[in-house]
């Protein structure tokens, strides 16, 4: 039992904030809006995430004060967006505050920083060289870990030895925990199925058919095991929860935001108008060129990827884009 500081009062900072506090931690969570932290304090939750949910009735520390909530904490988790985490990270630095080698660092954002392409775990060790960085990744939303449903996910650091740390910290009844020695693959499958899952929206809002959402979320999952096995990540890490498993829950089901964009983009709407919408962080759009350059850099073909690219600059209409799919050269599987 220790401190945790949970960074990003989210609708997955909040539940993360729930789930570190039935295990016993004491807990502290940091954001930017007054009015949610305020709400969770009191309540557990907010209703701005978690509108149909009753009072959790827990007692939960907030702050707007970010040194308040990193200093001296066991663990310090990131739960913000890509974008936002190079930010966040930097204040602490500016802040004077120096992580010890005590203190662990996990991200949960699933996307690469635009410009760099750096993956969390990268950027953070960059700024906090004396701490393990761990990532935690998989088929989860926070709408069910909140009420406590089960769910299964990836806990990932450098080593095992390390990834058990943060799993000893996290491991609930509730939420099942496995360790991984793969960042590169555990944190490009949670960045990459986020684009396959806009993809497999399109298809179901321009009502293509199930035929085609299959096939879609096949070749998807190619073009994640071709990118990953190019980058230095692990086959096993694709077909694992972090990689298959994320894609599944995220691509199929109506409370993932990427799904809900590619469903307003299939069904005719704009990106603005789908963005406006949701009114949350959708990781897929804002990672979907950074993924393209990697593919580039890797040399590594991603079709589907890149049609979705096309598709949120406005380069193609959905008909452009699953003509251009479908009109690719035959090959082998």
């Amino acid at each position: 039992m220790g401190k945790v500081a949970v960074l990003g009062a989210g609708s997955w900072g909040i539940a993360l904030a729930n789930h570190y506090k039935t295990l016993g931690h004491d807990v502290i969570l940091w954001g930017r809006d007054e009015a949610v932290l305020s709400e969770v304090k009191a309540t557990g939750l907010s209703k701005k995430y978690f509108s149909d949910i009753a009072s959790l009735g827990s007692l939960i520390e907030t702050t707007l004060e970010l040194c308040l909530a990193v200093n001296d904490a066991n663990l310090v988790v990131f739960s913000l967006p890509s974008s936002a985490t190079r930010k966040v990270a930097s204040e602490i630095e500016l802040a004077g505050i120096k992580l010890t080698a005590k203190q662990l660092v996990l991200s949960t954002a699933k996307g690469l920083e635009k410009g760099t392409d750096l993956r969390m775990s990268e950027l953070l060790q960059s700024i906090f060289v004396n701490s393990k960085v761990g990532v935690l990744s998989g088929p989860s939303f926070a709408h069910e870990i909140i009420q406590g449903k089960p769910a299964a996910l990836t806990l990932a650091s450098d080593t095992l030895e390390t990834a058990s740390i943060f799993q000893n910290l996290t491991h609930s009844s509730a939420m099942r925990i496995y360790t991984s020695d793969d960042l590169i693959g555990v944190e490009l499958g949670g960045t990459i199925k986020n684009i396959i899952a806009i993809a497999a929206g399109v298809v179901d809002g321009a009502e293509i058919g199930v035929n085609a959402r299959a096939a879609l979320l096949t070749r998807g999952l190619a073009e994640m095991s071709r990118l990953i096995l190019a980058a230095g990540g692990k086959l096993e890490t694709v077909m694992g929860l972090s990689g298959m498993g994320d894609l599944i829950l995220t691509a199929t089901s109506d409370l993932s935001r990427n799904r809900r964009v590619g469903l307003s983009l299939g069904r005719g709407g704009s990106l603005a108008g789908a963005l406006k919408e949701i009114a949350q962080v959708s990781e897929g759009v804002y990672s979907a060129a950074q993924v393209v350059d990697l593919g580039n850099k890797f040399n590594v073909q991603l079709p589907v990827c890149q049609e979705v690219l096309k598709l949120l600059e406005g380069k193609n209409s959905v008909k452009e884009s699953v003509k251009a799919l479908l009109s690719r050269i035959p090959v082998r599987e």
